[in-house]
This record gives C-alpha cells, structure tokens and sequence, in this order.
C-alpha cells in the first residue's frame, strides 16, 4: 500500500492498515480520511509479470486557532499592508481597521 499526502507527506511500507474509502484511520497520532483508493497494474512487459500497485489519497483537516490582543491607536500588519486600529470605549466588542 502507497498512502501520499499533500503537505505533511506520508508513507506506508506493508502496513498493518486495513480501510476502505470514505473511512478514518490513525497514523501516527493523528487521523485521517481515506479519500480515495485505486489499483493499477505496473510492469508486465515483454513477458515479465506484472505488479499490482494499490495507491491511497489520505486527507486531513486541521483547524488552529489563534488569538491577538490589539490596543487602541497599534499598528497591525494585514497581507502586507499596514493598519491602525482604532477602538471606541473601554469595553467595546468591535474595533476598525484603518489604513496607515
């Protein structure tokens, strides 16, 4: 079995995995969704036998979160440009940003 992945990559070399497509498996920690599952046949050419190769597209969500304190009057940096955030009273619940 070949299992790749699209950042972080993942191998398998006569793993000890038994899924079927649509279904969750761990590896190493961390679980992920068996996509998809497809088999070709490799080699098999002037009279030599073929390989079968099984090949599976693993997925994996991630969610992360962050947190960030702005003060009234700081500069925030925002895919590249610069802003100043601006807060009315003491515990509002908004803020604008506006350009520098």
């Amino acid at each position: 079995l070949t299992a790749t992945a699209e950042s972080p990559e993942i191998a398998f070399e006569n793993p000890e995995i038994d899924a079927s497509q649509n279904e969750s498996i761990e590896v190493g920690g961390e679980t992920w969704l068996v996509a998809d599952i497809s088999e070709t046949e490799e080699g098999g050419g002037h009279g030599g036998g073929a390989t079968t190769v099984v090949t599976a597209t693993l997925e994996r969500e991630y969610t992360a979160e962050t947190s960030e304190t702005l003060a009234n009057g700081s500069t925030v940096s925002v895919d590249d440009r610069e802003w100043r955030v601006e807060i009315a009273g003491e515990n509002a619940t908004e803020f604008t940003l506006v350009e520098v």
